[in-house]
């Protein structure tokens, strides 16, 4: 997860802002603040696990080579920012990272309440030190850091919605306007990402069958097999 400032800001980052966000949300239990570290103590006695999830933040650092920020096939799938492609891109000078760490060895903690945790710490930063925009790095997603905050607030939003992206690509060669669409994202936890190729149908169509299936995938695990 990459936060971008268009100008250089002024504050020090302060850890507790965003541990006090995830408690008021989520039931983790004690956690201990450690400059750039959240050690999310609570939670791993509660899983028995022989190590501590944590997220830790970076240091800001100015962005130099802006070619670099997107692959060529995130530069492609940029809808959630459609048509204000260059204009956000040229507000992200200033980046801060936050790495969210449930390593295997930390334990096995239902996806919701990682994805939940994952969901306070970005509306706790976004909300605190108003970034210009956000980067979900594991599914490619930018987001207009105030749409994103906007959208977090409505009673309809999910936690699920940061796990992960859909995409659509077009076949070349095709005559009956064949295309691709897929999940990005699932891979993180341990899932199948979903992808659906079809022809002569409606993408929306195509598109809201896939945000479901993803999300069913979240909350139940791997469980759809062949024929299903």
């Amino acid at each position: 997860m990459l936060f971008y400032w268009n100008e250089q800001p002024d504050f020090h980052l302060d850890a507790r802002v965003v541990a006090d966000a995830i408690a008021r949300s989520c039931d983790v239990g004690p956690m201990t603040c450690k400059d750039k570290l959240i050690v999310l103590d609570g939670l791993a006695a509660a899983y028995n696990a022989p190590m501590q999830p944590m997220l830790m933040f970076s240091s800001m650092w100015e962005v130099e080579d802006k070619a670099g920020l997107l692959s060529p096939l995130e530069s492609g799938q940029l809808w959630r920012i459609k048509g204000r492609e260059e204009e956000v891109l040229a507000t992200m000078n200033y980046a801060m990272g936050m790495t969210e760490m449930f390593t295997a060895m930390a334990g096995d903690y239902p996806l919701l309440l990682r994805l939940s945790i994952y969901a306070a710490a970005i509306h706790a930063m976004v909300s605190t030190y108003s970034p210009d925009v956000v980067h979900v790095l594991h599914c490619g997603d930018l987001y207009d850091a105030a749409e994103l905050l906007r959208s977090m607030d409505e009673s309809r939003f999910s936690p699920l919605n940061l796990a992960c992206t859909v995409r659509a690509f077009n076949i070349a060669g095709s005559e009956q306007d064949e295309f691709v669409m897929d999940s990005l994202g699932l891979f993180l936890f341990g899932l199948p990402d979903v992808q659906v190729h079809a022809h002569s149908v409606d993408r929306g169509e195509v598109e809201s069958d896939i945000w479901p299936l993803a999300h069913y995938l979240l909350d139940s695990g791997d469980v759809i097999q062949n024929g299903d």
